[in-house]
This record gives structure tokens, C-alpha cells and sequence, in this order.
């Protein structure tokens, strides 16, 4: 929400018109929904197309909230001067992991693994992720990071118990 917003509360979104990046995503899209539909609260639901033209369009008054990642919230806020203030925030997910199909020969999937988890140190895989960070103006560490499939369990859980339904 715009820092000045008469928003206060998920109530006060009753009839009002929030927008998500699209039906596809998880915290611009599942995760917020899913905090709506348990506050029991009816929006008008609008797709944007990604976070920042959630946030673009909320900024210029054409929704009355959106529903997107905070990280990538901070970064539109800091670089656009947007004074925001948060509804509700979610439990904190662990990045999306890349995940290899099960039919992969094993030695293919290490190699891709290895390769993606030492691209920091590679000068070529470095170019790239600093160019990709680059356009999406983040700051921080870059590359990829071994996980555990323990540490997606949270994921896990919000689909078995989400209550929203794909149409």
C-alpha cells in the first residue's frame, strides 16, 4: 500500500481491486490470495504481468493493493522513492530451487549442478549473473547455492493447505 492509503487492515480490501503478477506465482500471486481468502475478504483480482507493474500500478492509484515478493518491493521502493507500508507478510520461503527431473542420468545432473553452483567463480558464469542482477537492479550475493530438500517443506505444506483454487 502507498504509505498514506486509507488501507489499514486485509478488511479494509473488501471489494477493492489487487493485483498480482498472474495465476502462476507463488509470492506474487498464492501466498497473498491465500492470506485474503483467510481473512475472508472479496477482491477484484487483476494480473499484471510481474511485481514491479503490480507496484507501478499501485503507485499511480489504478489498484488498491498488490500482492508481491518483499525484496523485490524494496528494490522498486528504493529506486522508484515509493513510501509503502505492508498489509500482511508471510512466512519467509526459501528461494525456488532448480529441480532436475527424475529421468536425468545422474552424472548429467551433477554436472549442471556444479556448474551452476560455481558459476560466481567462473569469469563467463560471473558476467552473466551480474548482468541479470543488473537488470533487475539487486544488490547482495550473487549465484546459486547447494539446498536440501528438507528446506522446501514449507512449500509443501502451503499447497497441500492453501485455500486458493485454480479455476
Amino acid at each position: 500500500m502507498p504509505a498514506n492509503s486509507p488501507v489499514r487492515s486485509l478488511q479494509d480490501l473488501e471489494g477493492k481491486e489487487m493485483g498480482f503478477v498472474s495465476p502462476d506465482g507463488f509470492l506474487g500471486y498464492f501466498v497473498p490470495l491465500d492470506a485474503v481468502l483467510r481473512a475472508k475478504v472479496n477482491i477484484r483480482v487483476t494480473y499484471t504481468g510481474n511485481q514491479e507493474a503490480s507496484m507501478a500500478q499501485l503507485r499511480a492509484g489504478k489498484l488498491d493493493a498488490a500482492g508481491v515478493n518483499a525484496s523485490v518491493l524494496e528494490r522498486y521502493a528504493k529506486r522508484e522513492g515509493f513510501n509503502y507500508r505492508a498489509l500482511w507478510t508471510s512466512p519467509v520461503y526459501p528461494d525456488l530451487a532448480i529441480i532436475a527431473h527424475k529421468r536425468l542420468p545422474a552424472a548429467q545432473i551433477a554436472a549442471v549442478r556444479a556448474a551452476l553452483i560455481g558459476m560466481d567463480k567462473d569469469p563467463e558464469g560471473r558476467q552473466v549473473l551480474e548482468k541479470s542482477a543488473a537488470v533487475l537492479k539487486a544488490s547482495g550475493p550473487l549465484g546459486f547455492v547447494p539446498s536440501d530438500d528438507k528446506e522446501y517443506e514449507g512449500y509443501r505444506q502451503f499447497f497441500k493447505n492453501t485455500l486458493v483454487r485454480r479455476l
